[in-house]
């Protein structure tokens, strides 16, 4: 019993190492990747998962857990390797796949070279999602690509266009500063919760205030305007009472000579 146990055990650790190294020959684009002891060595849980290989072969109840745990390790912690070129496997392989004319009509790059273009998501979950990235699961792949930056460039459901503004096609250099993000814990993600709450309040509070700074301003030009109409219309009030005083003084002038003319009038009749 232990004997078929310990050759069931070895078949599946055989089958596990050579699932590594399949993954291994797909960490860059068409040249020999690192030693998978070396490829261990850049992920911890990879590092601990061979650890748990280095046991007395004897121990068959810890042959088996060890080659199960081996297994459960997902593929985006082995994307997450730097490869020998410098990127992370996940960017090599996202070169690979978008170079690779038997996608044509599932994914292509965008404009310029820009953006990455998925023009069939079913026929690109089935096809090649399980030939680069070993799943089948397409949200799966849209959140690697968050995690490593990426942006959907249109809020419609039915376009699949995604963006880094290191992604570019040929410039592999650039390429190299493109970094899986790792994910905050939860008292992280409330403090930035937090923060973000307040400065969406400072950003409304600041627009109130250019708003009514707005106000403040257009009110300011309305009084200035009143206040020059204001000043006009007391300078023709000036210029009325000028011309008044004007006429007033050549009514006194004009009675004055009635007053004068009449008398003479008067004396002569008595002449």
């Amino acid at each position: 019993m232990i004997i078929e146990q310990q050759k069931l055990a070895n078949a599946e650790e055989s089958r596990i190492w050579s699932h590594l190294t399949e993954l291994k020959d797909h960490a860059c684009a068409r040249q020999a990747a690192p030693p998978v002891d070396q490829l261990c060595s850049e992920s911890p849980r990879l590092q601990a998962q061979q650890e748990c290989l280095s046991f007395n072969s004897t121990s068959d109840g810890s042959l088996y857990n060890s080659v199960t745990n081996l297994a459960s390790l997902t593929a985006s912690e082995t994307e997450a390797v730097v490869s020998p070129c410098g990127k992370a496997s996940f960017i090599v392989k996202l070169c690979e796949m978008l170079n690779d004319e038997t996608g044509h009509g599932l994914v292509r790059w965008g404009d310029q070279g820009r953006s990455i273009v998925v023009d069939d998501p079913n026929g690109f979950s089935q096809i090649m999602l399980p030939r680069y990235f070993k799943h089948r699961n397409f949200p799966s792949f849209v959140r690697q690509l968050n995690l490593y930056g990426f942006r959907k460039m249109s809020q419609e459901t039915s376009k699949f266009e995604y963006q880094h503004e290191l992604f570019v096609r040929g410039q592999e250099q650039a390429m190299r500063d493109i970094k899986r993000r790792v994910p905050e814990k939860p008292e992280f993600q409330h403090v930035r919760n937090e923060i973000e709450t307040a400065m969406e309040r400072r950003a409304e509070l600041e627009a109130k205030v250019r708003e009514y700074e707005g106000l403040l301003a257009r009110k300011s030009r309305e009084s200035s305007a009143y206040s020059e109409t204001l000043q006009r219309a007391r300078d023709k009030e000036a210029a009325l009472e000028g011309q008044l005083k004007d006429l007033l003084g050549l009514w006194s002038q004009l009675m004055e000579c009635s007053s004068t003319l009449l008398g003479r009038r008067r004396t002569k009749g008595r002449d």
